[in-house]
C-alpha cells in the first residue's frame, strides 16, 4: 500500500493482513487496519496529503506529480465526501441559509428559492 514519500522516493508498505474465518457462518474476512480504509491501497495520511494538494491545484497535475491516476484521486475525494456527509457539525451556534435548492425528480420543476 502507498504511503507518504521519503524525499523524492515513493514508499510502499507491505503489510500482511491476517485472514480469519467466522466460527458460526464460516465466512472469511481480513483484519481491518486503522491506518487504511477498507479495500483501499493508500494510507490515510497519504490520502490527506493528496487532498491538500488537490485543494491548491487540480486533479490532473496532482495525479501526474504523485504517479497516480485521476480515477484514484477521484475515489479519494468520493470517500472523503462520504465521511463528511455522515459527520455532524461541532460547536455550531447559528446556521444561516441564504438559498434553498428545491430538487425533485422532474427536471422541469427544479429551482432555487432565495430567502
Amino acid at each position: 500500500m502507498r504511503d507518504l514519500s521519503w524525499g523524492q522516493q515513493a514508499v510502499y508498505l507491505k503489510v500482511n493482513r491476517r485472514r480469519m474465518r467466522c466460527p458460526h457462518c464460516q465466512n472469511k474476512f481480513t483484519e481491518e487496519l486503522e491506518f487504511v480504509r477498507k479495500r483501499r491501497l493508500h494510507t490515510l495520511r497519504f490520502v490527506e496529503k493528496i487532498i491538500k494538494e488537490v485543494l491548491n491545484s487540480d486533479i490532473k497535475n496532482v495525479a501526474k506529480r504523485n504517479d497516480l491516476s485521476e480515477q484514484e484521486i477521484e475515489t479519494m475525494l468520493k470517500d472523503l465526501g462520504t465521511d463528511l456527509i455522515t459527520e455532524k457539525p461541532v460547536n455550531l451556534k447559528k446556521l444561516g441559509i441564504d438559498e434553498i435548492a428545491v430538487v425533485t425528480n422532474d427536471l422541469k420543476t427544479r429551482g432555487v428559492s432565495s430567502i
